[in-house]
């Protein structure tokens, strides 16, 4: 994905890589592939004891040694 130098996606960028997931060839394949990894690790992050979890409470518990 084409992002300009401020950070922002263009709507026909977005309407491109849309067209390319949908086209159903390799590179959609591909990328949805790509996707799926990424929502499975997303979930097991957030989940009880998961990573995010045990950050945030390492986090936490730093932040309490500084008080």
């Amino acid at each position: 994905m084409r992002v300009s130098e401020d950070g922002v996606v263009e709507s026909e960028e977005t309407k491109r890589c849309i067209e390319i997931v949908m086209d159903g060839g390799e590179k959609g394949e591909e990328m949805r592939k790509n996707a799926q990894k990424w929502k499975e690790l997303a979930r097991e992050a957030v989940k009880e004891c998961g990573s995010s979890e045990v950050n945030l409470k390492a986090f936490v518990q730093e932040v309490g040694k500084s008080c």
